[in-house]
């Protein structure tokens, strides 16, 4: 037996995740978003942007809907066969995708269990395509779906807005995705408040079940490690955004920084 079972077919097959009884995210459960993750997740956005690759589609992946083999243990693997299949059908057409996704365990009668938030670019041109194998992905993933029906349940993709989605519609989902960021964090970034006095942040702090894994992660092309090696031209602008989704553009030729509201 390998000391650490990494894909999905380890886990289904029956074998342990690791010689130890240990998982291979980790033993701890992660409940909450580290404002770090948050601020990374915000730098990936705009960065996605610069690239040509804003988020147009959100996509929910409900694992125990699916009939998922032990999702807890298993979703991170199963999520990274889905991506890789999006990644690997987007370069069959020589284009690029990128994406930002969260996940969240929601315990309790009636809740929805362990479910992944993803933000996701799709070439326009690809858009028709792409909803219509989001099942077929999903299956291979290791989720089960026997009518159209079930699929929509267990994959529930929406497009946002109609052509390129605006930055303020982009933030407004990468907002309710992070729901879960740690309570002062929350505090700090997203101080309005609703008459009742509870955060603008519908659901906020749904996760009471805690994940195995990252809580947050987005594609390599957008990570720390990309962005730092970006060669930026210097005569255009680097967008980045606030803490409160406002973009921010510094221009290196002249020093000039503007607010875009």
């Amino acid at each position: 037996m390998s000391k650490r079972a990494t894909t999905l077919a380890d886990i289904t097959a029956g074998e342990q995740p690791s010689s130890s009884g240990r998982t291979p995210w980790g033993d701890i459960p992660r409940y909450r978003i580290k404002i770090g993750q948050l601020e990374n997740a915000l730098a990936a956005v705009a960065h996605a942007d610069q690239l040509g690759l804003r988020p147009n589609w959100t996509l929910d992946i409900h694992y125990e809907r699916g009939q998922l083999a032990q999702p807890y243990l298993s979703w991170s693997a199963s999520l990274q066969g889905f991506l890789k299949l999006i990644r690997d059908w987007a370069r069959s057409y020589e284009a690029c995708t990128a994406y930002i996704w969260t996940t969240e365990n929601v315990r309790g009668s009636g809740t929805i269990g362990v479910h992944t938030h993803l933000l996701i670019h799709i070439p326009l041109e690809l858009d028709n395509q792409f909803k219509k194998l989001v099942p077929q992905w999903g299956r291979r993933a290791g989720m089960v779906m026997k009518s159209a029906k079930e699929a929509r349940e267990v994959l529930h993709a929406h497009r946002i807005g109609e052509g390129n989605p605006t930055m303020k519609a982009v933030c407004g989902k990468l907002r309710y995705m992070s729901k879960d960021l740690e309570q002062p964090s929350l505090d700090l970034l997203f101080p309005f408040k609703r008459l009742n006095g509870e955060p603008q942040i519908h659901g906020f702090g749904s996760s009471t079940g805690g994940v195995l894994g990252k809580k947050l992660g987005v594609s390599r092309n957008i990570d720390r490690a990309a962005r730092k090696a970006f060669r930026h031209d210097p005569t255009q602008p680097t967008r980045w955004l606030s803490a409160d989704g406002r973009e921010q553009q510094i221009f290196d030729d002249v020093g000039v920084t503007r607010l875009a509201a």
